[in-house]
């Protein structure tokens, strides 16, 4: 079985972070996050933020080139297999299938199990670097 491991946009801060609790309402959707403050200001402390002030980003369970891991949100370059293109896209979780994509501009749409793919490279998230995606 595969963790299940998070980060989250704090908005405030304008930062991606390793979320270590969540706190669900009773019908399980995501309510608040717990997340140590070491890496928002420094402190050994633990905040809480509610719903509304972060966007989580669930690990999609792969990692790319470089051994980052990779999480829905972030903006990824893949090699095609077969012509060695690239192409730049955003990490979606598509629900219709249960899988993750990777979805380009030009709605063009990858699995990360496609043998289309023969590199993937993380270039940022969608929240600080979304013009990555206009490259």
């Amino acid at each position: 079985m595969r963790s299940l491991k998070y980060k989250a946009y704090i908005k405030e801060y304008d930062k991606v972070i390793d979320v270590d609790r969540l706190g669900l309402n009773w019908g399980g959707s995501v309510q608040e996050i717990i997340v140590s403050e070491k890496e928002l200001e420094g402190k050994d402390e633990w905040t809480d933020f509610q719903a509304g002030q972060f966007e989580l980003m669930q690990y999609t369970g792969c990692k790319d080139k470089n051994g980052v891991e990779i999480y829905d949100g972030y903006i990824v370059k893949i090699t095609l297999t077969e012509t060695q293109k690239t192409r730049r896209g955003e990490v979606i979780y598509y629900d219709d299938n249960a899988c993750y994509l990777v979805e380009t501009a030009n709605e063009e749409y990858f699995t990360f199990m496609s043998a289309d793919i023969c590199e993937i490279e993380v270039l940022g998230n969608i929240f600080q670097n979304r013009d990555l995606l206009s490259k």
